[in-house]
């Protein structure tokens, strides 16, 4: 499987790009596109369509190829894998159904292939992750290889997008599916925060949002950790400086733990809301500041992927916006030696979610974390 990545600022760039790169010797037949530029996707389909090749996209926070991160473009890996072993499906979600549209997705791809392997974007902060993972789990078994991520924005009120080469979605969820006894898929998610004191109890909660932690509200709770009791909450920049670093670490019984930081807060209630469920009786511990380790751990956490995997034709590569507002230039580092250490061409962005394996563990919506696929082509 022949492979290529670009990055470019704008649609003229993609069609310059394709002139001079697209010929008998390289015939894409799919494109996986990750942009910050949301008024520009529809374009980009239609370019790529016209050109015969599918599309498997998401808006972005920012879009990355092995020369590290830019915001406000377009990154592109293009593959020339055989049309007869990949399919997409886009649906779209009404609330409340992710289930019955998951299990109806993992049904078909089960049918097509013996060995399915999937790749998940979804779109809109209110779509359920984990009941997506779930429901694949249950139909394709505990062992199936998939990964993901949520899809990026231009702010935290802007809307979303997934979409391919003719369709496009601010609330759904879209699959790539690989026949995976033709291209092999392993992925791997790491995060690499540190924790910090004992173990505590949420001891009240409803879904993503935690009421209480040891007997006290939440939102204090998280508040008099950083230091920040006066903090005024009518400002939200406040609130992503000082917390959204600083995630609850949610314990597993096997693996490493699941960040979940606290995304939004009600002054009134005095719960947090998090990336995923946190259920009652659940441990949590509190995160320190991060610094260049966390990179480290990552970089060595997917070295050990990488040994494991061997040669591979190309990588996907999911991280989370949190990372970036923390790290700031330092995920370039991340970036680029990650890029060097796969040493083929990849494609990645800024996600809001990131949906893989930690070590050891099992399938998790995770949060403030970067995740790897790798895909090889085999028996080509």
């Amino acid at each position: 499987m022949k492979a290529k990545d670009f990055q470019t600022k704008d649609v003229g760039g993609l069609k310059s790009w394709f002139e001079v790169n697209v010929g008998d010797d390289f015939q894409p037949t799919l494109a996986i596109v990750f942009s910050s530029l949301p008024d520009e996707i529809r374009t980009i389909g239609r370019y790529l369509q016209e050109h015969g090749v599918a599309v498997f996209g998401a808006s972005s926070w920012g879009e990355f190829t092995r020369d590290g991160i830019e915001l406000g473009s377009i990154a592109l890996l293009l593959l020339d894998v055989p049309r007869d072993c990949f399919y997409l499906r886009l649906e779209n979600l009404e609330g409340g159904d992710e289930e019955a549209v998951t299990r109806r997705v993992a049904t078909e791809a089960q049918e097509r292939f013996n060995n399915p392997v999937i790749m998940v974007l979804v779109s809109d902060l209110r779509t359920r992750g984990e009941a997506i993972l779930e429901t694949f789990e249950d139909v394709l078994g505990e062992d199936a290889e998939l990964a993901g991520a949520g899809a990026g924005s231009t702010s935290v009120d802007a809307p979303s997008y997934v979409y391919t080469a003719g369709a496009v979605s601010s609330r759904g969820i879209l699959t790539l599916v690989i026949d995976g006894d033709r291209v092999e898929m392993t992925s791997r998610a790491a995060c690499g925060w540190k924790a910090v004191g004992a173990p505590r109890t949420i001891t009240r909660s409803e879904g993503q949002w935690v009421y209480e932690i040891d007997g006290v509200p939440a939102l204090d709770a998280l508040l008099k950790y950083v230091g920040q009791e006066d903090m005024d909450l009518d400002d939200p920049v406040n609130w992503e400086l000082e917390v959204n670093t600083l995630p609850l670490q949610l314990q597993r019984p096997n693996g490493d733990p699941i960040m979940r930081p606290a995304l939004l807060y009600n002054k009134e209630t005095r719960a947090v809301m998090c990336p995923g469920t946190m259920e009652e009786g659940a441990k949590v511990r509190f995160s320190i500041e991060p610094d260049s380790n966390v990179i480290n751990f990552v970089l060595e956490d997917f070295k050990s992927i990488r040994d494991a995997a061997g040669d591979v034709d190309a990588v996907v590569y999911f991280s989370c916006w949190g990372r970036y507002n923390s790290l700031g230039p330092a995920m370039n580092r991340e970036i680029r030696e990650a890029g060097k250490l796969f040493g083929v061409p990849m494609v990645g962005l800024l996600s809001s979610g990131e949906m893989a394996r930690v070590t050891g563990g099992k399938l998790e919506f995770n949060a403030l974390t970067s995740c790897c696929v790798l895909l090889k082509e085999v028996n080509a």
